[in-house]
C-alpha cells in the first residue's frame, strides 16, 4: 500500500500513534519509496499518557529518536496533541 501512494504523493505520514514502529518496517519504507518523504509521528505515550511531560515520556522520546535516526536519512516527526491539551502561548 505505501508503494501505491509512493508513486502518487512526495510525502506520507507514518502509523505510528497507536504503536512504535519496529526498525526492520521503517528500513522496508525507506527502501519501497526512496523519493518519498516519510513522515514519523510520535506514539501516543508522549503526547496523550505522557502530557509531553520529560520525566515521564523519556523512555519513548528515546526510543522514536534512535529508531528515526536509524534510518539513512533524517525524516520529519510530528506530534499529534489529545484534544484536552490547552495550548499555552506564555511560552
Amino acid at each position: 500500500m505505501l508503494a501505491w501512494y509512493g508513486e502518487r504523493l512526495p510525502s506520507v505520514e507514518s502509523i505510528t500513534l497507536l504503536s512504535d514502529a519496529k526498525v526492520s518496517v521503517l528500513e522496508n519504507w525507506a527502501k519501497s519509496t526512496p523519493r518519498v518523504s516519510v513522515l514519523d509521528q510520535s506514539s501516543r505515550r508522549i503526547t496523550h499518557q505522557a502530557r509531553l511531560k520529560a520525566e515521564d515520556a523519556a523512555d519513548s522520546v528515546g526510543f522514536s529518536t534512535r529508531t528515526c535516526w536509524h534510518l539513512a536519512q533524517a525524516r520529519p516527526g510530528a506530534f499529534q496533541l489529545p484534544p484536552f491539551m490547552k495550548k499555552d502561548l506564555r511560552g
